[in-house]
């Protein structure tokens, strides 16, 4: 249920990190959801291995770890929503969110993921 390919582009978290050290993204998106992402793949992969050694013994800790990766994108979506609806202000602007890596990351690669959670997090309920 937990996947590698949910690993592999939530590594991409260190793009967040590298770009609020060149002080291109605010803290909030930076520091917190890089390091979210970075949470999130590096206990992805652990979960994965738990579960495939034990099969559903740990279902509920595969719903909080998918919990988790929805609160890191709810938690990116609500600083960038508020920012650009002028409700919060952030400096540096989020002007780099719409510039390559990081377009790629919120325009595919989040809504991948959260329909890949969301998709899983139902299939653990059903079974």
């Amino acid at each position: 249920m937990v996947t590698y390919f949910n690993a592999s582009i939530r590594f991409a978290g260190i793009f967040f990190l590298v770009f609020y050290f060149k002080e291109k993204l605010p803290f909030e998106i930076g520091v917190v959801n890089g390091l979210l992402d970075i949470i999130v793949a590096v206990t992805a992969i652990i979960l994965a291995l738990m579960v495939y050694k034990t099969g559903n013994k740990f279902n509920k800790l595969v719903l909080a770890w998918y919990g988790l990766g929805l609160l890191d994108f709810t938690s990116a979506f609500t600083v960038v929503g508020l920012s650009f609806f002028g409700l919060i202000s952030v400096s540096p602007a989020l002007t780099p969110m719409g510039l390559p890596p990081l377009t790629l990351i919120s325009i595919f690669q989040v809504p991948i993921a959260m329909f890949i959670h969301i998709y899983l997090i139902n299939r653990i309920k059903n079974s």
